[in-house]
């Protein structure tokens, strides 16, 4: 059994680690706050914008690169990634989660080289330690002004795709689904395709926000409506406003098609970067204060069971201080 000395030594040492976690878990705790309030800020708008593209994306009489390239021309196969990661660790699987979910996306294009636009320092790892090509890569600015590298980093990626070197962009990013909840998530930036968007994710949403037909499927058996205990399908349990249609849009050009789709795409691509780096940030700061909780909550327990293990020893040591003396006593009182 350790004696008192190594228990108090680690004593001492754990504490200090406990007020370190306690602080840090605080500092994310009010960065948290406010990344949070910035991503659910834009993320109705972001999400308007995005399902804009998508259905610019069916119209087959626009012609623009971004919705599309020519079916005569011949592929490139070379794909850009956009990786968004932290530049601190400290804040449990974020980044790991990211950088898996990059190694497991990469493997659908077996024959493409993948050139990787890196925002945030963790993101190296894939050139470092996987071997991956790093195109360009940006630091995040901690102070929050992240709006200027976004916009040159999305001006970067879409000059080199409209140049013709990338036949396709994707951008990974986590999603922030609650504080306890982060999942990294791949989507097909450009060009804009609605068939991608079944393979990727297509809305940054809350899943308590999704209109999807397997979303209401899963809500409505949760609550035993199912087709097995009522005896109808979904269709007819649920109310003409969550009833799942196809709706086919028509949008009005001025002064002409051409001009306006140059000037909205890119400002809407750029959202969609933006956003992505909100979600990122948010869930960055959640996992952190999370981390540095759970940190905190295993040293109380640690020390808890230390200071027991302490008062043992020390009780013990106590009791064989007190046999000795009384045997002593005894062996001079005879």
């Amino acid at each position: 059994m350790a004696n008192t000395r190594d228990l108090q030594r680690r004593l001492k040492s754990i504490s200090s680690t406990r007020k370190i976690t306690k602080a840090m878990q605080l500092v994310a705790a009010a960065k948290m706050k406010k990344a949070v309030a910035s991503a659910l800020t834009t993320r109705t708008y972001a999400n308007l914008a995005w399902m804009t593209l998508l259905n610019l994306s069916r119209d087959q009489s626009l012609v623009h690169p971004f919705l599309g390239w020519p079916a005569n021309r011949q592929p490139t196969k070379r794909i850009a990634m956009v990786v968004f990661t932290g530049n601190k660790g400290l804040c449990g699987g974020f980044n790991s989660n990211v950088i898996n979910k990059v190694l497991a996306s990469i493997k659908k294009y077996p024959e493409q080289q993948v050139d990787f636009y890196l925002f945030g320092s963790r993101g190296q790892v894939l050139a470092t330690r996987y071997g991956q090509t790093v195109a360009a890569s940006f630091s995040k600015d901690e102070r929050g002004q992240q709006l200027p590298q976004l916009v040159a980093l999305a001006k970067n990626i879409m000059a080199e795709y409209l140049t013709g070197r990338y036949d396709k962009v994707l951008v990974t990013f986590t999603d922030f689904v609650s504080t306890l909840q982060q999942v990294p998530r791949v989507r097909q930036l450009l060009p804009i395709d609605i068939s991608a968007n079944k393979d990727f994710l297509g809305l940054v949403e809350a899943p308590q926000m999704s209109s999807s037909k397997e979303f209401l499927v899963e809500k409505t058996e949760s609550h035993l409506y199912s087709e097995a205990t009522t005896g109808k399908n979904l269709e007819e349990l649920l109310p003409d406003s969550l009833k799942i249609k196809s709706y086919h849009y028509q949008y009005n050009y001025e002064p002409n098609q051409q001009q306006v789709l140059e000037a909205m795409l890119p400002r809407l691509i750029e959202v969609q970067l933006y956003q992505a780096n909100l979600e990122s940030n948010a869930s960055e700061q959640s996992a952190r204060m999370l981390a540095m909780k759970n940190a905190t909550e295993a040293a109380d327990e640690l020390i808890d069971i230390l200071r027991l293990t302490y008062n043992k020893v020390r009780q013990a040591g106590i009791t064989a201080e007190i046999a000795e003396i009384c045997a002593g006593a005894n062996a001079l009182a005879n």
